[in-house]
This record gives C-alpha cells, sequence and structure tokens, in this order.
C-alpha cells in the first residue's frame, strides 16, 4: 500500500512535540530532576518541626510544581527544535520546492522516496505504528519517525485503511521474529 504525501512547517513542530517527551533522554532528564527536586525538598522538610502529614504534603506539592515546570521546559524545547527543523525544511524546500514523498508499506517494511533520497526500514527496525490525530507515525528505533499527514489521503476511511494495514504488517512482523 503506498501514499504520496508532503510535509508542511507546522508538521515539523508538531512532529518533535510528540516524539521529545517519549525520547528515552528525555526521559532520563526528567528521572535525574525529579530526584533531585526531592532530595532539596526532602532535605529540608525531614530536618523541620512540621508534622509528617504536613512534609508529606509539602513534598508532594513540591514535587508537582517542580514537574509542571519541567514539562514546559520539555514543551518549550520540543517547540524550538521543531521551528529549528521546520526552518531547515523551508530551506531545503527552497532548493526543491514542492517535494513529493512517496511512502509504500509491505510486508518486507516501510520504503519512503522522495527526488533527493529513498531510505528503507524492515519491521524490525520500527518500534512503533500509530494514529493520531492528524497524522499516522511510523516510529523507527533511534525515534525516527515517518509523518504521514492524513491530509494527503483522499478520505478519512483511507487514511484508517493505510494505517490499518501497517500496524498489521508490523504486528505480523513482529510475532514472526524469535522471541529472547
Amino acid at each position: 500500500m503506498e501514499v504520496d504525501f508532503t510535509l508542511e512547517f507546522t508538521d515539523h513542530i508538531w512532529g518533535y512535540g510528540y516524539l521529545l517527551p517519549r525520547m528515552r533522554s528525555m526521559q532520563l532528564i526528567l528521572l535525574i530532576a525529579v530526584l533531585i527536586s526531592a532530595y532539596q525538598v526532602s532535605d529540608i522538610l525531614w530536618n523541620s518541626e512540621f508534622t509528617v502529614i504536613v512534609r508529606v504534603l509539602t513534598f508532594l506539592i513540591s514535587l508537582i510544581e517542580d514537574l509542571a515546570g519541567l514539562a514546559l521546559f520539555i514543551a518549550g524545547f520540543a517547540l524550538i527544535v521543531g521551528l529549528i527543523m521546520g526552518i531547515l525544511y523551508k530551506i531545503n524546500q527552497k532548493r526543491s520546492p514542492g517535494q513529493l514523498c512517496k511512502m509504500v508499506v509491505s510486508p518486507a517494511g516501510v520504503s519512503v522516496e522522495s527526488s533527493v533520497r529513498r531510505v528503507e526500514r524492515k519491521w524490525a527496525a520500527v518500534r512503533e505504528v500509530r494514529s493520531l490525530k492528524k497524522f499516522i507515525l511510523i516510529v523507527a528505533l533511534g525515534n525516527l519517525a515517518y509523518m504521514i499527514p492524513k491530509r494527503s489521503f483522499q478520505s478519512s476511511t483511507d487514511a484508517e485503511s493505510f494505517y490499518t494495514y501497517a500496524l498489521e504488517q508490523w504486528t505480523n512482523a513482529k510475532q514472526s521474529l524469535p522471541q529472547n
């Protein structure tokens, strides 16, 4: 099954906004930030005269506040990376305007082709196949995502059929891999 598509500037922003919080490095940064925050707050609270309930509640509120701040930081970082990638895409698009891409999904894997390159991935190198509100994502190992805008399909039924077929191929390939 195949689809022709082009990515717009905003597609890159949404794509990175989806991927960055799911990256292991970002999750590690989040874990480290939570541990540092927990240590700082607990050190202050456990050496105070407050009751245990007040200390625990203060600790939880402080932790939630730190997590909210970190979430805003990650969202801002994702926005900046998305903007940079979008700008680079726009610059590249000026060199080859209206670059049309074609994705082919088959039992062997996924291939994406444009006028300048062709990339093939076997299903074993794909981490997930996901349908979002505006995109179908095929996420390869290393957080490389192939984003297919649903607007590229003639109807929402066509988009759903493409997603279902890709998901079936990926699931079948995963089941046929030897289990460790």
